[in-house]
């Protein structure tokens, strides 16, 4: 599970607007653009969970603007990008595996 400090994303609120969790996952080809997204994706306040996928939790105007940005910064390299929301039901239900040791 990721951790978001309250000061990473305190800019992305809204007045009163809801936030949601949302999982991002891409598969990109281009580096420079692989590397693009990402940054845009921190500067959200999402957390690298692997190489290709971020966490954390947005509104929906935010989750609309990322992507907006994302699809700019992809122009015309190949590659997708999918935003998931998820409730927090099925949030809090999440199994995870983890083997730190190696």
């Amino acid at each position: 599970m990721y951790a978001v400090t309250a000061n990473a994303t305190s800019h992305l609120r809204r007045h009163g607007e809801a936030t949601m969790h949302i999982l991002l996952i891409y598969d990109i080809t281009h580096d420079g653009t692989r590397t693009k997204v990402a940054r845009a994706c921190e500067d959200y306040g999402l957390d690298r969970l692997q190489l290709s996928a971020f966490a954390g939790k947005l509104t929906k105007q935010y989750q609309r603007e990322l992507m907006s940005r994302i699809k700019r910064l992809m122009r015309k390299k190949a590659g997708v990008v999918t935003l998931y929301p998820i409730g927090q039901d099925a949030w809090d239900a999440q199994i995870e595996v983890r083997n730190d040791d190696q």
